[in-house]
């Protein structure tokens, strides 16, 4: 399941902030992983239509594969992926 908060509050009339969290984890056969994400996000409303924003990024992936049967039936793959970007992003939003 993927499960997802938001939060958004407007602080005036032309500024707002928004923080979100999610969460993701999955499993298929041998394979298994997982997404965390987190943003804190703050935006300028110019208007009716525009607004411009900056935001702090979190994601980490974390995904584990064992036991991967190769053409043998033998255990041929054992691997693990860990993951992390984070970043800052300038954005522009347009509304319709």
């Amino acid at each position: 399941p993927y499960v997802n908060f938001e939060y958004r509050r407007k602080l005036s009339e032309r500024w707002r902030v928004k923080a979100q969290m999610g969460w993701l984890e999955i499993r298929v056969g041998d394979v298994k992983g997982g997404q965390y994400i987190g943003r804190l996000a703050g935006e300028y409303i110019t208007g009716r239509r525009w607004g411009f924003g900056a935001a702090l990024n979190y994601s980490t992936v974390n995904v584990d594969w064992k036991n991967i049967d190769g053409i043998l039936e033998e255990d041929s793959l054992t691997a693990k992926i860990d993951l992390d970007i984070n970043d800052f992003s300038l954005y522009v939003r347009i509304r319709f």
